[in-house]
């Protein structure tokens, strides 16, 4: 419920002003459907990133003396169990595979694109612009609650690769890469980009192509 109402929290901050995408993923598929243009793309990328960054180390600050009681300052962790690293990054659950990873990323990828073509098309259900950022935060908060259980909802490298990042400079180290012998760490910071385009191309091809002129 919290990501969802973060979304919501951000799209309402700055949709009038860059359409706040949030998600590199996408921000591509847009790109990819010529809903954005190609040179505005890593101007998105970058902030994106660096935004997603900053919020990881927010996080840290406010929940430093927390972690610290936890762990008494020994940022560990292993394949059965990330610990405190998952505040800030997904990690899969011990009964996944890299395939179910992959499937699951493109999955909710896929999802959020379709929801989220939905919610801004003007020809379908005519959302107001002033309930945008309401039904996006809601859409993001309904992937969080059915597809958490796998690996956390894969589907926006930003909030995966920036706190991972930073979790690895401040005392976590290599492990947050290396985890499940370097199998896991690619997955949400690539495969959502496959998700997003599909999903994109989806609600093209059954919903948007169809409009009558």
């Amino acid at each position: 419920m919290g990501e969802g109402f973060g979304v919501m929290a951000g799209v309402w901050i700055a949709g009038g002003v860059s359409g706040a995408h949030l998600n590199p993923a996408l921000s591509f598929a847009l790109a990819c459907t010529g809903k954005l243009q190609w040179r505005k793309l890593p101007v998105y990328w970058i902030a994106q990133y660096l935004g997603a960054f900053a919020a990881a180390a927010c996080v840290f600050a406010v929940y430093l003396e927390a972690i610290f009681y936890r762990t008494g300052g020994q940022f560990v962790m292993t394949d059965e169990d990330p610990g405190f690293a998952a505040i800030f990054a997904p990690y899969p659950s011990a009964y996944l595979s890299m395939t179910g990873a992959i499937v699951d990323s493109i999955v909710g990828s896929a999802l959020l694109l379709i929801c989220a073509s939905a919610i801004v098309d003007q020809r379908n259900c005519k959302v107001p612009v002033s309930l945008v950022a309401f039904y996006m935060g809601f859409a993001v908060m309904g992937l969080g609650i059915s597809f958490s259980m796998n690996c956390g909802v894969p589907i926006n490298p930003a909030r995966d690769l920036s706190p991972r990042l930073f979790t690895y400079l401040v005392g976590w180290g290599q492990q947050v890469f290396s985890y499940n012998n370097w199998m896991w760490f690619w997955i949400p910071l690539v495969i959502p980009h496959f998700g997003a385009v599909l999903g994109a191309f989806i609600y093209i091809v059954f919903v948007d192509a169809h409009w009558p002129a």
